[in-house]
C-alpha cells in the first residue's frame, strides 16, 4: 500500500507544476533542445518505471525504447508525441518539466518561411524581376530545433 500512496502523492505534485502540452511544437523544440539534460535525469528512472505503469504503458514505453534500456540520443517528434502514451504525462512533469517550462517561459518561434513575394513595378519598355524573399529561418531540411532563447 506504501507504493500506491507514493503514486499518489507523486501524480498530486506533478499536478501542481501544471499541464504541459506534449503535442505543442513549442514543447517538442525545447524536448529536442534539452533532451541530454531530460535524457540524463530519465534514464536512471527507467528500470523502476515498470512499477509505476500499467501493462499497456509497459508495452508502449518497451516499444518506443527498441527493447533498449535507455531512451534515444536524438529523438524524433514522433516519438517525442508518443512518449504520453507510454509513460502519464504527470510523470513526464516530474522529470521534465521544470526543463520544459523555464524553456518555455523564453521559447521564441522560428520565423516564417512562407512570405509574398514582394510587389514589383515596371516601366514600360523595362522588364523587372522580383527578387526572392529572403529569411533566417532554417531551411525546410534542417533538422536542428528552434533555441529556446536562453
Amino acid at each position: 500500500m506504501q507504493f500506491k500512496s507514493l503514486i499518489a502523492v507523486t501524480a498530486l505534485v506533478a499536478s501542481a507544476f501544471g499541464a504541459i502540452d506534449w503535442t505543442s511544437p513549442a514543447t517538442l523544440a525545447c524536448a529536442k533542445q534539452h533532451w541530454a539534460e531530460i535524457k540524463a535525469k530519465a534514464d536512471p528512472l527507467l528500470p523502476s518505471a515498470g512499477l509505476l505503469l500499467t501493462p499497456e504503458q509497459r508495452a508502449k514505453l518497451s516499444s518506443l525504447l527498441s527493447g533498449q534500456s535507455t531512451m534515444p540520443s536524438n529523438p524524433t517528434d514522433a516519438w517525442l508525441l508518443e512518449l504520453p502514451n507510454a509513460i502519464p504525462p504527470s510523470v513526464l512533469n516530474l522529470v521534465s518539466g521544470t526543463i520544459i517550462t523555464n524553456c518555455l517561459a523564453t521559447y521564441v518561434p522560428p520565423a516564417s518561411t512562407t512570405s509574398a513575394p514582394a510587389p514589383t513595378t515596371k516601366a514600360p519598355g523595362t522588364t523587372t524581376t522580383a527578387p526572392a524573399p529572403t529569411t533566417n529561418a532554417p531551411t525546410p531540411t534542417s533538422t536542428a530545433p528552434p533555441k529556446c532563447g536562453h
